[in-house]
């Protein structure tokens, strides 16, 4: 089991739970065409009518034509365009407005996930931080008949990662994030990384004190199974000599030869 691919497979689980989101300012957009770029998928949109219907059809061509992508909603009121992924291991999202007419410009927002405990400045919220907590073992270790003098030890190993989520949606991302947990696309992924889901608790409310205000906070403990191999090569037998004295019934000794085993 490799820890670093563990980690890998829960990071990419969580971003690609929680969706990725353009918001424009609210700016003019009456000419040209607008393109967004999802996994190397390059999707572009003409002006038609009016900004509101333009920004509304590109959403819906995203969702028809990118395969990566679940959902894709524009917002007029709040001149978003939210893009919920379908479970890709890298979700990224480029657009391009040199194309357009008009004052229009986006700003991309996504939900950063660090792991704990590193030396570096708290990120700005709203931010999602995990830790692996326990990694006890299932059971009793299967050892393997050898192969080529190579044996391999495998057993079950039970992995504890405790979720944090701080800012005032924390709750809110938590609670999206242990939904997701249902996707059978989800599960899939997981498996892939070599993960199931063994147990997820309840979404708790941890807010604490932070300096002098009070902070929004909350946590998600989940239960997730996996296995490790170790292989071993202890070397093998190549000659076995034995000797043996068996007697008859009168206590005489019958003589045998040497048997050697190679």
């Amino acid at each position: 089991m490799n820890i670093s691919t563990l980690k890998l497979t829960v990071a990419r689980w969580i971003k690609g739970a929680l969706p990725v989101v353009l918001t424009d300012n609210g700016g003019t957009f009456t000419a040209g065409s607008i393109t967004v770029t999802i996994n190397g998928t390059a999707v572009s949109q003409t002006y038609s009518t009016s900004k509101d219907v333009t920004l509304a059809a590109l959403a819906a061509k995203i969702q028809a034509q990118v395969a990566d992508v679940f959902t894709c909603v524009y917002n007029a009121t709040a001149h978003t365009i939210t893009i919920q992924s379908l479970y890709a291991t890298s979700f990224t999202v480029v657009y391009n407005l040199t194309g357009v007419t008009g004052t229009l410009t986006f700003t991309t927002s996504t939900t950063t996930f660090i792991w704990m405990d590193q030396d570096c400045p708290r990120p700005a919220l709203p931010y999602l931080s995990g830790k692996i907590t326990a990694l006890p073992g299932i059971g009793q270790d299967y050892m393997g008949p050898p192969s080529d003098d190579v044996i391999t030890i495998t057993g079950n190993r039970e992995v504890m990662v405790a979720l944090q989520a701080y800012g005032s949606t924390g709750f809110q991302l938590l609670c999206d994030l242990k939904a997701s947990l249902s996707k059978p696309t989800v599960q899939s992924y997981l498996r892939s990384g070599g993960l199931f889901v063994v147990e997820d608790h309840d979404v708790q409310d941890i807010s604490a004190l932070f300096d002098t205000v009070f902070e929004n906070r909350a946590s998600l403990d989940i239960r997730f199974r996996t296995s490790e191999q170790v292989t071993d090569k202890p070397g093998q037998i190549e000659c076995v000599i034995a000797t043996a004295e068996l007697f008859d019934l009168d206590s005489s000794t019958i003589t045998i030869d040497t048997i050697t085993i190679q």
